[in-house]
């Protein structure tokens, strides 16, 4: 049994054609087919060629490489090790995707704006006015003084507002109530009048007798005031000769004279 005590001992161990230097590892070389030293532990002093690497900038020591730059590039921004991803994805197949869609909406709005027919149920909208035009035509029509709803000049006539309120125009009605009391209260004529009590109180003139009516239903005159009813009651008595009165022409004498 043999005993090998370094590398270089080894048959298939080559140290000599490529001397050993500080941090090489063995790597095998298939073209002396024998373990040589190397740099990094690549063949020949470069990387493996089945291992990619990812460096920002080209290494002469490696043959494997592959150089991504200090800035991401593509959709993404910033630089590494911290990208950040670009508002607008120009590079990708969903940018394409976007901009199809956003073309397809604009055309339907385009063609839904323009249909005056059938929009929402109504029949046709082509007169119909936006809010800005329509606001303007009220303010117009605010404005306008002159042949407003028929009325010549509306300058004059009073905004809600001003219109006086009810206890204002209350003070000039006339109300009857059935309250028992004095039934109309009008400024100058409250309750009784002065004049009407002044005619009620008169004993003397207060009417004439040819200005009171007499309703007689027995039909016994006819006259039909108080001053013809007594001419023809003192025709009676000076028909009979100065005789007696009758008693239904002495009641109804008596009920005139207390009338009187």
């Amino acid at each position: 049994m043999r005993i090998f005590r370094k590398l270089a001992q080894l048959l298939d161990v080559d140290l000599v054609t490529n001397a050993p230097a500080d941090g090489d590892s063995l790597t095998y070389d298939s073209a002396s087919s024998k373990w040589v030293p190397g740099a990094g532990g690549g063949g020949g002093g470069g990387a493996p060629s089945d291992v990619d690497y990812l460096i920002g900038t080209a290494s002469g020591d490696l043959s494997a490489e592959i150089v991504v730059g200090t800035a991401p590039g593509g959709e993404l921004g910033g630089t590494w090790a911290s990208p950040t991803v670009d508002a607008t994805h120009s590079g990708s197949s969903h940018a394409s995707v976007q901009a199809a869609a956003e073309a397809t909406a604009a055309a339907a709005l385009s063609t839904h704006a323009s249909d005056t027919t059938g929009i929402h149920g109504i029949a046709d909208t082509s007169a119909l006015e936006t809010s800005a035009g329509a606001q303007s035509k009220v303010d117009t029509h605010s404005a306008d003084t002159t042949s407003v709803h028929g009325i010549t000049d509306t300058s004059a006539l009073a905004l809600t507002a001003n219109v006086p309120s009810n206890a204002t125009f209350n003070d000039h009605s006339a109300r009857h109530e059935n309250g028992g009391a004095d039934e109309i209260s009008i400024a100058g004529l409250d309750g009784t009048p002065t004049e009407l009590t002044n005619h009620l109180n008169d004993t003397s003139d207060a009417h004439d007798a040819s200005a009171i009516s007499v309703l007689d239903t027995a039909a016994n005159f006819t006259g039909t005031d108080v001053e013809a009813v007594l001419a023809e009651l003192q025709d009676n008595i000076d028909a009979g000769g100065g005789g007696s009165v009758d008693p239904e022409d002495m009641n109804l004498i008596v009920a005139m004279e207390v009338f009187a």
